[in-house]
């Protein structure tokens, strides 16, 4: 009896070692797959020893946010990719937002997804609605209830004060952008030097490449002076 209820065990570790490691590998072609579905100014790189942590940055050239850099974290929870298995959005910028909270800064995501469904909902599909919430220009597309009451208010009456708040937020996160206070993270920034350039040459180059669905913009707001590099390898466009 003993036997066999060592011998069960084995096999359900092993089944359940089995399943991780494919959750994992889901998790590896999507984020290889964001070379092709990503949106334009929207960073993403995994974290060294977390296999379902990410650090993030957007970069914005239109809307309320014109000329923001702003930082994320996206996190994984142990299950995905399967149904309800939503990832957890956390700005590390301080974003003035209807749709992110004041105080933890993390992103609702209700508005975009009513239930993460692994059939339709990817890392790609992520990035795309933390990038349209940068472009909301109806007020009246907001829902009722919002992360930011505060910020939702404004929006609907005032959006002149809204877009002063915006800018606060732009420059604040262009003063510290090269601070990096998490020494794990992969993302980070510096200051534009010459080794920058053969990298920047190669991003311009692919902005002008006609097979790109989604290109660089040559007068992204602070493409020279600033640069985003992973671990101290700076990032090259695909």
């Amino acid at each position: 009896v003993a036997g066999m209820e060592e011998c069960t065990s084995r096999v359900t570790t092993l089944r359940n070692y089995r399943q991780q490691n494919m959750k994992q590998y889901y998790v590896m072609v999507e984020y290889k797959e964001l070379k092709q579905t990503a949106p334009r100014g929207v960073y993403l790189l995994p974290a060294v020893d977390r296999p379902r942590l990410f650090y993030g940055a957007i970069f914005l050239d239109m809307g309320f946010f014109k000329g923001g850099i702003f930082k994320f974290v996206v996190e994984l929870p142990g299950n995905y990719p399967a149904d309800g298995a939503q990832p957890v959005v956390t700005f590390t910028s301080k974003v003035f937002h209807p749709y992110i909270d004041p105080q933890t800064l993390v992103l609702d995501l209700s508005p975009r997804f009513k239930e993460w469904r692994a059939s339709s909902d990817q890392l790609s599909s992520l990035l795309k609605y933390i990038k349209s919430i940068f472009y909301i220009k109806d007020p009246l597309s907001l829902p009722k209830n919002v992360a930011n009451t505060t910020a939702a208010h404004l929006f609907e009456t005032n959006q002149a004060e809204f877009r002063e708040r915006a800018m606060r937020c732009v420059s604040h996160a262009k003063q510290r952008r090269f601070i990096n206070h998490d020494k794990h993270s992969t993302l980070k920034f510096s200051e534009h030097n010459s080794s920058h350039s053969h990298v920047l040459e190669e991003i311009l180059k692919a902005a002008n490449s006609p097979s790109k669905t989604e290109q660089v913009d040559e007068t992204d707001s602070d493409l020279n002076d600033s640069f985003v590099s992973a671990s101290n390898t700076p990032i090259k466009s695909s």
